[in-house]
């Protein structure tokens, strides 16, 4: 009930999912095109496709008009995911896209795992236009010894207001790319098996 009185989606199994799309519109999905994730939120549905974002919105008070929008994967500039809190207890992918600006999609939480929805959107907007092809073991480079970050001269007072400016907002401070790295394969694994930091 929290979840429809919160407009929030729910996954649904994707072969009934495809199956009805395609009673329902059977020209809609492009040749070879497949549905890789669907969700329903009261009477309406969106589909991660193999290709773009999927939404099929009823309108009206019967529902008889419906409205059938496209994000394509390669118009997306930036994505976001977001997962439940303890007040907040919904799921969240916000997407920035030509054409179309900003979407939210609210997920129920514990009704879809946001880091599959995650690894989906990383693998067909971040990869989506890399040409590159990285040899099992090959290195673009070594970062993981880091490199230290040399300080500017400067004069007494700019340290001393630095030094405040730290005290109160704790200063950022160069970490090891390997340790990073290994926070972002472990739980929640963010990065894609060939990304590094």
């Amino acid at each position: 009930l929290g979840a429809w009185l919160g407009n929030n989606a729910i996954q649904i199994d994707v072969g009934l999912a495809g199956q009805k799309l395609k009673e329902i519109s059977p020209t809609l999905l492009q040749p070879g095109e497949t549905i890789e994730m669907a969700f329903k939120m009261e009477r309406d549905h969106f589909y991660f496709t193999s290709e773009r974002i999927l939404f099929r919105n009823k309108k009206g008070f019967s529902g008889q008009r419906v409205e059938y929008l496209s994000i394509p994967y390669k118009s997306i500039k930036a994505f976001a995911v977001q997962s439940a809190g303890s007040i907040d207890v919904d799921t969240e992918l916000k997407i920035w896209s030509s054409g179309v600006d900003y979407t939210v999609m609210n997920f129920a939480a514990g009704k879809v795992d946001i880091y599959a929805v995650h690894r989906l959107f990383s693998s067909k907007v971040l990869l989506a236009g890399d040409t590159r092809v990285r040899e099992a073991g090959q290195e673009d480079e070594d970062f993981s010894a880091g490199t230290p970050v040399e300080a500017s001269a400067s004069s007494s007072a700019t340290h001393k207001l630095d030094d405040f400016l730290n005290f109160l907002g704790d200063d950022a401070k160069q970490i090891s790319p390997a340790t990073v790295e290994a926070q972002l394969r472990s739980n929640p694994p963010i990065l894609e098996q060939d990304e590094r930091v």
